[in-house]
C-alpha cells in the first residue's frame, strides 16, 4: 500500500512537472529545442508605450513587450524567421517607432513578414513597412502615417 502511494506521488509529481514545464515561454529555453522554427508574434490594437499587453480593455500593443519578444527571437538560434500578424489602427508614434526598430534588428539576422489583418493603419502600416516582407488581404485597410521619423 506504501509503494502504491508514493508511486502515486510520484507519478503526479512528474505530470504537474511536466504542465509547467510546458507553460514556460518558447524564448526562455531556446536549447530544449532541436528543430527550426519559424516565430508567430500577434500585434493587436492600438500601440502604447511600456507596461504588459492588455489594459482595462484588452486589445492594446505594448512597444516594451513586443520588443522583448522580438529579442528573444533574435537570441533563440532555433528561431528562422518570425511572421507578425498586425491588427492595429496606429496609436503612439513613439511605441510603434520603437516597435520598427526592433523589427529592424531582426531582420538583419532572420527573415521577417508582417501580415497585415483587418486594420494596419499608420503605426500599424509603419512597423508593417520595416519588415523584410508585407502580405496583406485585398480588404485590409491600411495606410496613413501622419508622423514624419
Amino acid at each position: 500500500m506504501k509503494k502504491r502511494r508514493l508511486f502515486m506521488l510520484a507519478l503526479v509529481l512528474l505530470v504537474l512537472a511536466a504542465l509547467v514545464w510546458s507553460l514556460q515561454p518558447a524564448g526562455l529555453a531556446p536549447a530544449v529545442r532541436a528543430q527550426p522554427v519559424i516565430g508567430l508574434l500577434h500585434l493587436e490594437g492600438p500601440f502604447v508605450t511600456g507596461g504588459a499587453p492588455g489594459g482595462m480593455f484588452g486589445g492594446v500593443t505594448s512597444s516594451d513587450w513586443v520588443v522583448r519578444q522580438l529579442e528573444m527571437a533574435l537570441d533563440d538560434p532555433a528561431v528562422r524567421a518570425v511572421v507578425i500578424r498586425i491588427n492595429s489602427p496606429g496609436g503612439s508614434a513613439a511605441a510603434a517607432h520603437e516597435v520598427g526598430e526592433a523589427v529592424n534588428r531582426l531582420k538583419a539576422r532572420i527573415p521577417v513578414v508582417a501580415s497585415m489583418a483587418d486594420v494596419a493603419a499608420s503605426g500599424g502600416y509603419w512597423v508593417a513597412s520595416q519588415a523584410s516582407t508585407i502580405v496583406a488581404n485585398p480588404s485590409t485597410m491600411t495606410g496613413s502615417i501622419g508622423v514624419i521619423m
